[in-house]
């Protein structure tokens, strides 16, 4: 039986720029970021919490299934029915489980090759439950203090609610963490990526593509994701990495999440899954290409984007895989697409978009949910099984984190997960960065080489701008 939940809702001043506090933190304590946290930028909501109440790891030594697993946690504490709170709650998420999944995950829901170097020392899932958070709605300008109280607890909500309080005062009004400086857009993307360690040479990878191009004349896919590796070392806190990106590149789906042996840093534009009661949304990107800061430069690649016929039949290719993998666990005739095509602008990029939704079988477990979708089909490729395959045989590392998903599970049963997409692999005193791009029939092994250095560009330059 699931344990009840109450929550306890303490008005805050809104402090967009309590990132500053993450200062104040030990470097071993686990927390949480997720969102923008700035009015000026994407995103209605963004979050904050310390001090999990409880950690859930799987990795390869686990017994059993990661998605049952994960299925169980989440249905252990249900928020319970409450009236106070006639307008509706806070925000989506007021408490729950916070962690990410990792792309090799497939590979307890498909048989894959599995011939890849699994050679980063990072979880292959992890959740931390926090019952007590902050919350800052961007479109009201508010902040809430959140507390969950339940049965089993380890401290009591006024307790738990003036710690995390006395943490949001100790931030500096109007400042800056040391060493975050910014470039525009031009100098970006002229950051020298020669520096960076990679795991497959220039000519490997265009290789690579070449290869990947072959199987796609073949007839045995349509599409694949392939991606490449950087790394360098890095020795300053997270936080400070994470709040350059978010006040210089910010993202609708960012996220840090700090542990005591590995941290995750991510500027992700793209939505996996949101589900909000009983229905369900996906918004996979497909086509990018880089912004120069000049206004006419833009448009003209704004509009080269948007008649790319490359970039549309990439697209319509994962439009069609989402569409079937949400078919598999939601209602008869209830998937949709709302948006078949649309251009998002970003700091030093756009990118192409489109939205499917439908409405969730009643009996779909999060596990049903996950098996049927999980990993995204915008970086795998299509037909999705056969992509991996190829992936496999074509990356020489495991991806870990990249292109898994980030997210939270809430005790009112709802969930979001991006794509780890721009996201950065602390351990060790070393930064990973992994960007990819689709390949199809028309693509060129320099134009795709191109397009990973484009995504990587803001990344690496992060990295040096925030010592």
């Amino acid at each position: 039986m699931p344990i009840p939940v109450t929550l306890h809702t303490v008005p805050l001043p809104y402090r967009p720029d309590l990132a500053l506090a993450l200062e104040n933190l030990p470097s071993e304590m686990p927390y949480c970021m997720l969102g923008t946290p700035s009015s000026a930028h994407t995103g209605r909501y963004s979050y904050f919490a310390t001090n999990p109440s409880k950690t859930v790891i799987f990795d390869k030594s686990s017994a059993g299934d990661p998605f049952e697993l994960l299925t169980r946690i989440s249905q252990k504490y249900q928020l319970a029915p409450q009236t106070d709170h006639p307008n509706g709650l806070p925000a989506p998420f007021i408490g729950g489980w916070v962690g990410y999944l990792s792309y090799d995950l497939g590979r307890y829901i498909e048989e894959l090759p599995n011939t890849v170097a699994h050679d980063l020392p990072v979880p292959l899932m992890r959740f931390d439950f926090y019952d007590t958070l902050m919350i800052w709605d961007h479109k009201l300008q508010t902040g809430s203090l959140i507390a969950l109280e339940y049965a089993t607890q380890l401290a009591p909500p006024d307790k738990r609610l003036d710690h995390l309080y006395q943490l949001c005062q100790s931030a500096p009004p109007n400042a800056s963490p040391p060493g975050t400086t910014a470039l525009g857009p031009d100098a970006i993307l002229a950051e020298p990526i020669d520096q960076m360690a990679r795991n497959i040479t220039q000519d490997d990878y265009l290789n690579k593509v070449a290869r990947a191009i072959e199987y796609i004349k073949a007839g045995d896919i349509f599409e694949v994701n392939l991606s490449q590796r950087f790394s360098c070392p890095y020795h300053a806190p997270p936080h400070r990495l994470y709040h350059y990106l978010t006040e210089h590149h910010p993202a609708n789906y960012a996220a840090i999440i700090q542990t005591p042996h590995f941290a995750l840093v991510s500027a992700s534009p793209e939505l996996f899954l949101a589900k909000r009661h009983g229905h369900i949304t996906t918004r996979p990107i497909k086509g990018t290409i880089a912004r120069s800061g000049k206004p006419a430069q833009d448009e003209a690649n704004r509009l080269q984007l948007l008649r790319s016929e490359k970039d549309i039949a990439e697209l319509n290719m994962i439009i069609d895989l989402e569409r079937n993998d949400l078919g598999k666990i939601c209602q008869i005739g209830s998937v949709s697409i709302p948006e078949k095509r649309s251009i998002e602008l970003h700091p030093t990029l756009y990118h192409a978009v489109a939205t499917i939704t439908g409405h969730l079988n009643h009996e779909a477990s999060l596990a049903d949910i996950l098996r049927a979708t999980f990993p995204g089909g915008s970086i795998t490729g299509a037909p999705k099984i056969r992509a991996m395959e190829i992936i496999d045989e074509l990356e020489p590392n495991a991806r870990s984190v990249y292109t898994g998903s980030i997210g939270w599970l809430g005790v009112n049963g709802d969930f979001d997960f991006n794509i780890a997409i721009r996201t950065i692999i602390i351990t060790d005193q070393t930064a990973y960065i992994q960007t990819g791009g689709a390949i199809v029939v028309d693509s060129t092994p320099q134009g795709e080489y191109d397009e990973t250095l484009t995504k990587a560009a803001a990344l690496i330059h992060a990295l040096k701008a925030s010592p």
